[in-house]
């Protein structure tokens, strides 16, 4: 079943006034994979994007009775993992050639805390995706990606042709890879978990 989205300022609440172990294992387990997929927009390295957001979890744990957060905690997320991320890129290089690109860098991707997602609305955006599809669509998906079948499986079971099943298939995959853009890795492996 699927969630409603959690509140993040009241998690963050929760961590900074009542000192919450819960609270902060749901933000870290909401925002974590996302802070990683975006950190890729500036290091490719994987081992130091993760390294880069677990500091910064690992800094608001520390700090929470001193933080003051006057935006959002999505947007302090955000701030954070982009400025762990331009800190790195600076330490790697001191050239004035790399620093100008840093801060070219930075420019383009400062968005804002709205293209933050966390895991339960990128759930209830898969949801929501998948239901305006055609069923036999989504079928054909689901028994790919969840049930595993071959397409040879999937095309005896629902009585269609393999070229069907695989049509049906690329036309799921561009559809959610159009919708989702940076997420879609992480749209699959959420759908796959869940099942």
């Amino acid at each position: 079943m699927i969630n409603q989205p959690i509140k993040t300022d009241n998690l963050f609440h929760n961590i900074s006034v009542k000192d919450d172990m819960e609270s902060f294992k749901v933000l870290f387990s909401e925002f974590y994979p996302v802070l990683c997929l975006y950190c890729k927009r500036f290091i490719k390295d994987k081992e130091t994007c993760e390294d880069i957001v677990q500091g910064v979890f690992t800094s608001i744990w520390e700090q929470r009775k001193y933080i003051n957060i006057t935006t959002s905690i999505r947007s302090y997320l955000l701030t954070s993992a982009r400025n762990g991320c331009l800190n790195y890129l600076k330490r790697a290089s001191r050239t004035e050639h790399f620093e100008q690109q840093i801060l070219e860098n930075s420019q383009l991707y400062a968005n804002s805390s709205e293209d933050l997602i966390s895991i339960s609305e990128l759930e209830q955006m898969l949801k929501d995706a998948l239901e305006k599809l055609p069923e036999s669509y989504r079928k054909v998906f689901e028994m790919s990606r969840i049930q595993k079948k071959k397409n040879k499986e999937i095309a005896q079971e629902i009585g269609v042709s393999e070229k069907t099943v695989e049509r049906r298939k690329k036309f799921v995959t561009d559809h959610l890879k159009k919708n989702f853009k940076d997420y879609y890795s992480i749209i699959l492996l959420l759908y796959i978990m869940k099942y």
